[in-house]
């Protein structure tokens, strides 16, 4: 499988963490583990639905206890109590076009990975936790609507212009 290999949106949202602290971290299609790598904190769940990415991650990020690394399709394989006080995704914001790849393209199997990411996250937020995706304009003020129709917070925090799209940097809180 392929494992995406982060470009100007992974360099853009890792930016934006690095100045970022808690406690549990989960880094939901974590990819390379660039932006697990960005954030301090004691313990970070990298999740990919992909085996490559997790064993690229893996090599990445190195044998540090703080990592724990789970092949799961969004938070299936994360237990119904765990809590995070961060969650990050950069999401999979390309259009319903061929190829269907998970790393990039929202719609999957007829459903919204956007959508079921945000709302199955919320499931699995510490009280005063954040959720922390970086999205494209390409269905922006669809996420935002979704959002406040399900009583989630949405704010943005950056935003950046490049050539063919721009990209925000979005929190979500209760």
């Amino acid at each position: 499988m392929f494992v995406y290999p982060g470009a100007e949106d992974s360099v853009f949202f890792s930016e934006y963490l690095k100045n970022k602290k808690c406690k549990r971290m989960l880094d939901m299609g974590t990819g390379t583990g660039i932006l697990a790598n960005s954030v301090n904190a004691t313990e970070i769940y990298c999740v990919d639905i992909n085996p490559d990415a997790i064993e690229f991650a893996k090599k990445t990020l190195g044998e540090n206890l703080k990592f724990k690394f789970i092949i799961s399709d969004l938070f299936e394989q994360i237990g119904k109590n765990e809590k995070f006080d961060l969650i990050i995704f950069n999401t999979p914001y390309l259009d319903n076009e061929e190829p269907h790849d998970c790393a990039w393209t929202y719609m999957q199997n007829g459903e919204d990975i956007i959508k079921k990411f945000i709302l199955q996250a919320i499931e699995h937020l510490e009280k005063n936790g954040e959720i922390n995706i970086l999205i494209s304009d390409r269905g922006y003020e669809e996420y935002e609507i979704f959002c406040k129709e399900n009583k989630i917070k949405w704010e943005k925090i950056m935003e950046k212009q490049l050539f063919f799209e721009k990209l925000f940097i979005v929190r979500l809180t209760l």
